[in-house]
């Protein structure tokens, strides 16, 4: 909550006096905690209130860090540093989507298996409203779009694994050979235990990941592009189902990626004690005119 007051009291300021180094710094470390947070709501299987309560937080929070993000994109700097909060968006909807299929597996283990989780309930409905909310904004904020193209792939990534083991009888391998000799089994044979549970828990996660993916896509059909982003969607979606490089060498360059963090990761603001007051003074003050120069001094009529 530190780092979320913190960015909230950044962007109240001026535009020209916010510190693109601080902000981001808050950002990526806001979404890193609210990560934590994420990963522990799975195993909180009964607990209604504590579920609910927690992703109204995060929910707020990550709004929060979506604002802070817009703003970035509006300040004149070469930094970089906003693709390090896109990527920390990213690795959080990384997180989330793997909270839900734990959550998923958690449930199909439970004794109570006929009953949904809180906590599935709750993780679910997190990923439908944050995706909702980039998707409206992404027409006019660059890094909400790559951030929205980030959650795709990594919705398409999970749903061509559960493509693969649902309809090809078994999780994708690198050796084609080792998945020709785990052909399904024949129809009057029963499927062991354990591979019932898992597909139990593949058909328990994958609707609700398939309604974060109809949320991203709606309204596709209406946007410009609308068929070269189909085709994109669709190749992803191959390569997640067969493996990368089914299409020949250069598969992979027209598809949906994970966006990078560039350039020098930002950092966290040091904090001035008293007895620096005096050193950090003399260090601005050499620092300042190292870079802007002495010459105006030499000039009287400038003065």
């Amino acid at each position: 909550m530190r780092h979320i007051h913190r960015v909230q009291a950044l962007c109240r300021g001026r535009m020209w006096s916010t510190d693109s180094n601080e902000l981001a710094y808050n950002l990526v470390q806001a979404m890193q905690a609210l990560g934590l947070i994420i990963e522990s709501l799975p195993r909180k299987v009964h607990v209604a209130d504590t579920a609910s309560k927690s992703v109204i937080a995060v929910a707020r929070s990550c709004i929060s860090v979506f604002n802070g993000l817009k703003r970035m994109d509006f300040l004149d700097s070469k930094d970089n540093f906003a693709s390090h909060v896109v990527h920390a968006c990213v690795c959080f909807f990384d997180v989330l989507f793997t909270s839900l299929e734990e959550g998923a597996a958690i449930q199909v283990r439970s004794r109570h298996s006929n009953q949904e989780t809180s906590a599935l309930q709750a993780l679910s409905q997190l990923a439908k409203g944050l995706i909702e909310n980039l998707r409206e904004s992404a027409h006019t904020c660059r890094s909400h779009s790559y951030i929205l193209e980030g959650a795709v792939y990594q919705l398409l990534h999970r749903l061509g694994e559960a493509t693969h083991e649902l309809l090809l009888d078994g999780p994708r391998n690198d050796s084609i050979e080792y998945e020709m000799q785990n052909l399904p089994v024949s129809d009057d044979k029963l499927l062991e235990a354990v591979m019932q549970t898992e597909m139990r828990i593949v058909l328990t996660s994958a609707p609700l990941l398939l309604d974060s993916l109809r949320k991203a896509v709606t309204d596709l059909r209406n946007m410009p592009f609308a068929g070269a982003a189909r085709i994109r969607l669709q190749r992803t979606l191959v390569d997640r189902i067969f493996g990368p490089g089914t299409r020949g060498p250069d598969a992979s360059q027209d598809v949906l990626s994970l966006p990078k963090a560039l350039g020098e990761a930002p950092k966290a603001v040091e904090a001035v004690r008293t007895d620096d007051i005096q050193g950090k003074t003399d260090s601005f003050e050499a620092e300042l005119w190292t870079l802007i120069g002495w010459d105006i001094l030499g000039s009287e009529e400038d003065l």
